[in-house]
């Protein structure tokens, strides 16, 4: 999916295994917050992993207690990204 509203759609139709998402210093994310609170609720629970600029630790910390599975700051660490998936799955 390409927007939050086509990510809900397809998590709440029970699609997707895992949802990914960008943020960035300026997001507002209060649309990805209830995604992802929809995402940790769904049965079964999709996991979230949030990708954010560097800076955005906040915005990451908000979405794990919203009920995001993981936040990873860029650049990214691939060797990082197996755990997530673990953890996820």
């Amino acid at each position: 999916a390409w927007s939050v509203a086509e990510a809900a759609a397809a998590v709440a139709a029970g699609g997707p295994a895992v949802l990914i998402a960008h943020v960035h210093r300026n997001a507002d994310t209060r649309g990805l917050t209830r995604l992802v609170r929809a995402a940790a609720a769904a049965t079964p629970p999709v996991g979230a992993l949030i990708v954010g600029d560097p800076d955005c630790g906040e915005i990451g910390l908000d979405l794990i207690r919203a009920g995001a599975t993981d936040y990873l700051e860029r650049p990214l660490d691939i060797r990082e990204t197996p755990e997530f998936l673990a953890i996820a799955a």
